[in-house]
């Protein structure tokens, strides 16, 4: 099945597990956390959250998580704990190009859970399975250059940066197949 002329995408991973992160879909027991993340304006700041930032507004965000994928709109995965499997940040894509096959992908972490190689795995992870089994051949970060952070992660995880941050752009960073 083609979507707009382009190929249809696997957005439909498994669990992928690492040393310290496993990279999931988000389940509705998941709302509280992500409702969360939502409220934190570090987060916020880089992320585009719903007004309405409640526990209920997150239930029904997850629950259209699978309309997302399947119309090849956003993949938004949970980065969790693969001991106790809390909720420790998130892998999304979005801006999905069926013909070009590529997305723009994107993280958040919890604050509590910084500083622990958390996205990095997780993005890792995630950027793996798109380019080797989800179809894609592309992956583009946009990043501001103030967050040191987010560009660490993205050099971890095999991104390179392929046009520097300007006054009114961030920089792009890109991993292919």
């Amino acid at each position: 099945m083609d979507v707009e002329g382009g190929r249809v995408l696997n957005l439909s991973p498994p669990n992928l597990i690492g040393v310290a992160v496993m990279v999931r879909p988000w389940n509705v027991d998941d709302a509280p956390a992500l409702a969360e993340a939502w409220s934190n304006p570090d987060i916020a700041a880089g992320s585009t959250p719903p007004g309405d930032r409640s526990v209920e507004a997150a239930r029904r965000w997850i629950e259209g998580a699978k309309l997302r994928a399947r119309t090849q709109l956003a993949m938004d995965l949970v980065a969790s704990d693969p001991h106790d499997d809390r909720v420790m940040g998130e892998v999304g894509i979005s801006r999905i190009d069926p013909v070009r096959r590529a997305a723009l992908i994107g993280w958040w972490v919890a604050k509590d859970e910084r500083r622990r190689g958390v996205a990095s795995e997780a993005v890792a992870l995630t950027t793996a399975w798109l380019l080797n089994e989800g179809g894609f051949g592309a992956l583009m970060a946009e990043i501001d250059d103030a967050n040191e952070a987010s560009r660490s992660v993205a050099a971890n995880a095999g991104f390179i940066e392929i046009r520097p941050a300007s006054d009114d752009r961030p920089a792009v960073f890109v991993a292919t197949i």
